[in-house]
């Protein structure tokens, strides 16, 4: 019996080494996904912003262009 247990002994110090390496490789991995998403999010949210942005100019430009293709209706049939 204590040849059993010596060898089961022997066998899981020489896996102590390789199991901690992939530990470190699960936990590297999980790391890296979860920057990963956050940077993802970080770019979704600034492209949001960016689009967000754009829409707010144009909307302006529209307006700019309404207010001013009004006065010269205006200004055309001569109702200052």
């Amino acid at each position: 019996m204590m040849t059993v247990w010596s060898w089961i002994t022997s066998r899981l110090e020489q896996l102590g080494p390789l199991l901690l390496a992939v530990l470190a490789g699960l936990a590297l991995a999980v790391g890296l996904r979860r920057s990963g998403e956050r940077a993802g999010r970080r770019a979704l949210e600034a492209e949001l912003r960016e689009r967000e942005r754009r829409n707010a100019d144009a909307q302006a430009q529209a307006a700019a262009r309404f207010r001013r293709d009004g006065a010269a209706e205006r200004l055309r049939r001569g109702e200052f």
